[in-house]
């Protein structure tokens, strides 16, 4: 498996036409509001003239970072002021392409981010900024995270989180969990967390990490909290077998 060049199929033929990007601009009444104030506000960041990239995307830039600001931190003026810029370089590139941030899907994105930015860490958690702001009430990812991965697996990964993994430990360490859970759901795209056994992430976790034992532990306790999730959602319960990942988790010094 090719881990850091495996661009969605949604990345392929995805041009959004402008009717498509006015229908989502005013599925979201918030959006045009915000476009509306970064207009008269004008850019939020000095650098915004050495991009060339189109009206769209300049106003969406504008907007996200005003919104990110406006929420306080994090993230920090300074922070914004990096995915800024990140986003400004991707929508340059992207306009060579004929393609525009304001015009893409999160996943179709991510892909371009992937070809055009092979190797920017940041361009992650920038394009997180704009998802957060297209989508204020959905499930968008967190913005201190590099990791991008499905939506079903984010969600499945936050959920735990909260939960703490339906077992006594600290946020913090849950937060740790999760970090690591999203650093394996983001190499395993398209494959899914949430649709895998087991059985089988621990199998992909040896192969993908071999050396990360804190993978293997936040894996053994995602384990416990579906089986406790399936047991309170009126299922048969986890799974009966101990399997190898909980003789790993011993091993890892838990």
């Amino acid at each position: 498996m090719d881990r850091f060049n495996t661009i969605n199929s949604a990345t392929k033929g995805s041009i959004a036409s402008d009717a498509d990007v006015e229908q989502r601009q005013q599925s979201h009444p918030a959006f045009e509001q915000h476009l509306a104030s970064a207009r008269e506000a004008g850019p939020i960041c000095a650098h915004a003239a050495k991009y060339d990239v189109t009206e769209e995307d300049d106003r969406l830039i504008q907007a996200a970072s005003a919104a990110a600001l406006d929420e306080g931190p994090p993230p920090s003026k300074t922070t914004v002021e990096i995915y800024d810029r990140r986003l400004r370089k991707l929508a340059e590139g992207l306009k060579q392409y004929g393609q525009s941030i304001a015009g893409l899907e999160d996943d179709a994105l991510l892909g371009y981010a992937r070809k055009l930015l092979p190797l920017d860490k940041i361009i992650a958690p920038a394009l997180s900024m704009v998802s957060r702001y297209r989508q204020p009430d959905g499930d968008a990812f967190p913005l201190s995270t590099h990791y991008r991965p499905s939506r079903e697996d984010e969600s499945l990964i936050r959920e735990a989180a909260k939960a703490r993994f339906g077992r006594p430990i600290g946020k913090n360490t849950a937060e740790g969990y999760a970090s690591t859970l999203r650093k394996l759901a983001a190499t395993l795209r398209p494959l899914s967390i949430a649709e895998l056994n087991d059985d089988t992430l621990l199998g992909y976790a040896g192969k993908l990490f071999p050396n990360d034992k804190h993978l293997i532990v936040a894996l053994n306790d995602l384990r416990d909290y579906r089986a406790i999730r399936q047991n309170i959602l009126g299922g048969e319960g986890g799974s009966s077998r101990h399997s190898a990942v909980r003789s790993h988790a011993h091993a890892a010094g838990r």
